[in-house]
């Protein structure tokens, strides 16, 4: 204040106000005291935290081999000694060895273990005694009953002497019913921290947007090439995200191509052809489920798949199925992009299995093999432009026309004179297959010597 200029008054945030001195119309002085500040409010009674640091440090300085597994408050009674106010609480302790040890059991005939060093204090012996004679084994459990007194303080409740009148042994797995609850309380708690951090980290993307392919598929059984139009969509049913449909679009294809069953072609092509198929995939809704500490991911496409085989023979047909894939790592913290990943990586293996099994290989056989003893040993094919990818197939051998198919059901093989196993065994244009089994070694030596127009047709 300036009686020549007027008043300046400056605010909080660091405004200024000038005013005239004629325009005042009345100043007050006002005494402000210093803000005091008081302390919380006292419990009226002692908490369950207070109620376990009576134990937990005790136990944990003085017997380390009893582990503090949880305390139940099971009745308080409040009194006033010469105006100081006593808090006596009763409890149930139960604590667990962490090894074996010997405690004093008291009289084994009597209900109730009321005697020894173990009921005072706690002692135990990590041999046996003439005192300590009881072996209580790792994993075992003592549950306690007894009061402990608390006198009100300025600073809280503060404990005296604990105070132990029974015990017993129970289950390794024995908990008091408030100690489930807490324990289901805090495992909420923990689950639902663990679930707001494994949670995507990133906002979802916009709509996704499928396509359909053209592809063909050669050296097939009894039709040698099928034309196929796949198409990849969303259930109407879908709630998922975004982003999830787009991880399994950018798989679903190259896990088709993969299998070097399929060449991709113009739909022009496809029109034309005389063996064909329409195979519709359409994406479920992606399950996050969390489970222990982490989440696991389940995915599901069904596939619907029609057509008519028209050369040699008009065959239509008609068939259904879900191709799954599910995380695999239970023991993790997965979140739900590593869980995806996982499930991912198992769809994928399905989807070449998918192939594997619908689109069969036939391919031309050279040779059987025996070794020194005139044996059986191993089948020798010719190895196609085109051969599958997978490293471990079954392979049937049979003549041409023994490979039949009826309207409505899948490829049947009739009349086979046995069975190889493929275990990745390629050597130029060789592909080598082991036979195995007595029944197959002597089935194939009668075919020794005319080996011509025998095929092999893969198995998954």
């Amino acid at each position: 204040m300036d009686p020549t200029n007027g008043v300046k008054i400056e605010t909080a945030d660091g405004s200024l106000f000038v005013y005239k001195m004629d325009e005042i119309l009345k100043s007050e002085k006002e005494e402000v005291s210093a803000v005091q500040e008081t302390a919380p409010p006292k419990a009226d009674s002692p908490s369950q935290l207070d109620l376990e640091n009576v134990f937990k440090p005790y136990l944990k300085r003085n017997r380390p081999d009893l582990i503090f597994k949880g305390i139940d408050r099971t009745n308080g009674v409040k009194r006033t000694f010469f105006g100081q106010k006593i808090y006596e609480i009763e409890y149930d302790l139960l604590v667990e060895a962490s090894e074996d040890i010997y405690i004093s059991f008291g009289n084994p005939s009597s209900e109730k273990q009321t005697s020894g060093e173990f009921l005072i204090d706690f002692s135990y012996s990590k041999e046996a005694t003439n005192t300590f004679t009881q072996l209580l084994e790792k994993g075992q459990r003592a549950l306690f009953t007894g009061s402990v007194g608390f006198e009100e303080t300025d600073n809280g409740w503060r404990h005296g002497d604990f105070i132990p009148q029974d015990y017993k042994i129970v289950s390794s797995d024995y908990m008091t019913a408030e100690m489930k609850k807490r324990e289901a309380e805090e495992r909420a708690r923990t689950i639902a921290r663990l679930k707001k951090e494994l949670d995507w980290k990133r906002p979802d993307i916009g709509p996704i947007e499928f396509v359909t392919k053209h592809l063909r598929t050669d050296n097939m059984p009894l039709f040698g090439s099928a034309y196929s139009q796949y198409s990849l969509s969303k259930s109407s049913d879908y709630t998922g995200r975004n982003d999830v449909l787009q991880e399994i679009k950018n798989m679903f294809y190259p896990a088709l191509m993969a299998s070097n069953r399929h060449s991709e072609i113009q739909a022009s092509d496809y029109d034309s052809a005389a063996n064909k198929e329409v195979a519709e995939f359409v994406i479920q809704n992606a399950k996050f489920e969390f489970v222990e500490t982490g989440y696991q991911c389940e995915l599901a496409i069904k596939a619907n798949i029609q057509g008519t085989y028209n050369d040699p023979k008009n065959i239509p047909f008609s068939y259904g199925l879900t191709i799954p894939g599910k995380s695999r790592s239970y023991e993790k913290k997965n979140s739900k992009r590593q869980a995806l990943s996982s499930a991912l990586s198992d769809l994928r293996t399905n989807l070449g299995n998918f192939v594997h099994k619908y689109k069969p290989i036939t391919i031309e056989l050279k040779k059987i093999v025996t070794n020194k003893r005139g044996k059986v040993e191993k089948v020798i094919f010719k190895k196609p432009e085109q051969f599958i990818t997978t490293q471990r197939v079954k392979f049937v051998v049979l003549h041409p026309n023994n490979v039949t198919i009826e309207a409505g059901s899948s490829m049947e093989y009739n009349n086979t004179i046995g069975e190889c196993l493929y275990k990745g065994e390629i050597f130029g244009d060789d592909i080598v297959c082991i036979v195995r089994g007595s029944k197959n070694k002597k089935s194939f030596a009668q075919y020794l010597d005319r080996t011509d127009g025998l095929i092999g047709v893969s198995q998954y």
